[in-house]
């Protein structure tokens, strides 16, 4: 994001496990996708670690 509040698009390359982008100046940065998916994989990944979370604090809440 620029100074104005601008947003733009930057060609990002992904390898080993990181991300890399070039820029010529020093700003904010948020790194999303644009890509969708049918497969909810992630979803229900996410919604069992927020189960076993909210169960963990219960249990520990009891003792």
């Amino acid at each position: 994001m620029d100074d104005d509040g601008n947003t733009s698009t930057e060609t990002i390359t992904y390898e080993d496990g990181m991300m890399t982008f070039v820029t010529n100046h020093f700003s904010y940065y948020s790194i999303h996708s644009d890509f969708e998916s049918e497969d909810n994989t992630m979803l229900y990944v996410d919604a069992a670690i927020a189960i076993i979370t909210i169960n963990a604090i219960v249990v520990i809440r009891k003792r």
